[in-house]
């Protein structure tokens, strides 16, 4: 018989969390809620569990997603601490599932990936538990569901969860709980009904290739805008020289990876730009616009906003029009260091052309455009997503 634990009405959330950590490391089947749906969970590392939890996917087996590819998927899959971790069990994965991983998790969706590589943790899990969450083209899937309860258990238990979702296709209708799971479930989390339980959102990624194979609570578009390559030009009031940068660049883009623009596609590089001190909502000033006009740019839609942490933590690469804006960038978030560099070459700075003529604009806007040659150069191609839909554009 399943033990329910009401996570809402616990005087302490940790003792349930402790709880469930106690009952997995025994060997028991663990049912935890999510934002979408409940999930069943089991250690790694007690086989018991495994082979439970194999039962449970054996018997579920005709509600599975057979591919376009003939491969029927496998309905289990493993919870990494965090996003970063992934990097244990897949070494090679490519910087487009890092970035998916990165944006996309905690939440419902669910990554598949491949790795041969001999120091992968996949490698140090048992035949059994390799077998349980492999398909049959060898590609394994990862989740990390969004609920405190378990996020704090996979911290602080001892190997990884290997888990299943309640949710599945035929059953999009019905209500989900923890008094519906399965009667092996020796403990289950309560957190009320998943109303509209929905399968992962599932994504295949094999390089820079990623194909949605079952769309779910995100959207193809949605998905598309979280895997871009994402650049963010930085100067004063992001009224003049970042501005003005980020229309350049945008042109340079289009003009050299003119296939990932075809048709209106969404983008797979986002350029962004902001200021250090500047005043949210202003227009960009006058001779930029002017500028931009000279060579066949309309700057005047542009709004200035002031640089955020949300901003440069989900930027891939920051450039800074002077050193100044470096420095203070990095004294707020030294981690930054990584991806913040100045535009300019040999720790040169671009002048700030406010107040000037139209001349000293053009000349500001001309060596911008300069330095962005170089940038783009560095640009690798194999990093940027190329997505495609399972049924409708070739995702096989």
């Amino acid at each position: 018989m399943t033990k329910i634990l009401d996570w809402k009405r616990a005087e302490d959330p940790r003792d349930v969390v402790h709880l469930a950590v106690q009952a997995l490391a025994e060997g028991h089947l663990v049912a935890f809620p999510s934002e979408s749906s409940y999930f069943i969970a089991a250690s790694s590392l007690r086989p018991a569990a495994i082979q439970n939890l194999q039962v449970i996917v054996d018997e579920r087996s005709a509600d599975s997603v057979k591919l376009a590819n003939g491969t029927r998927f496998c309905p289990a899959a493993i919870v990494p601490r965090s996003a970063k971790e992934l990097f244990d069990f897949i070494p090679e994965r490519s910087p487009v599932a890092s970035r998916l991983a990165d944006r996309l998790w905690p939440g419902p969706v669910k990554i598949r990936l491949r790795t041969e590589h001999a120091n992968s943790l996949i490698s140090q899990l048992n035949h059994q538990v390799q077998m349980l969450v492999r398909d049959t083209k060898g590609y394994i899937g990862f989740v990390l569901p969004h609920h405190e309860s378990l996020e704090e258990v996979v911290r602080l238990s001892i190997g990884p969860l290997i888990v299943v979702n309640l949710a599945t296709r035929s059953n999009r209708e019905e209500t989900v709980g923890a008094s519906s799971v399965d009667s092996r479930v020796a403990l289950a989390i309560d957190d009320g009904f998943a109303r509209s339980p929905s399968p992962w959102t599932m994504i295949r990624i094999d390089g820079q290739q990623a194909c949605v194979e079952q769309q779910g609570t995100w959207s193809a578009e949605q998905l598309v805008s979280r895997s871009q390559l994402k650049i963010l030009l930085i100067c004063t009031g992001n009224t003049c020289r970042s501005p003005m940068a980020e229309y350049l660049m945008k042109r340079k883009l289009k003009l050299r990876f003119p296939e990932h623009f075809a048709n209106n596609q969404l983008s797979p590089i986002d350029v962004s730009s902001a200021g250090v001190s500047a005043s949210p909502g202003g227009p960009a000033s006058d001779g930029a616009i002017a500028a931009m006009a000279s060579c066949g740019i309309d700057l005047s839609e542009h709004e200035s906003q002031i640089t955020t942490q949300a901003l440069v933590e989900q930027a891939d690469l920051i450039l800074t029009m002077t050193n100044s804006h470096r420095h203070t960038l990095l004294g707020r978030w030294p981690h930054l260091v990584s991806k913040t560099y100045g535009l300019a070459p040999d720790h040169g700075d671009v002048s700030d052309p406010y107040g000037g003529s139209l001349e000293i604009y053009q000349k500001c806007a001309e060596k911008i455009d300069q330095f962005l040659e170089a940038w783009i150069d560095r640009l690798d191609q194999d990093t940027l997503p190329i997505w495609s839909i399972a049924g409708i554009n070739g995702c096989t």
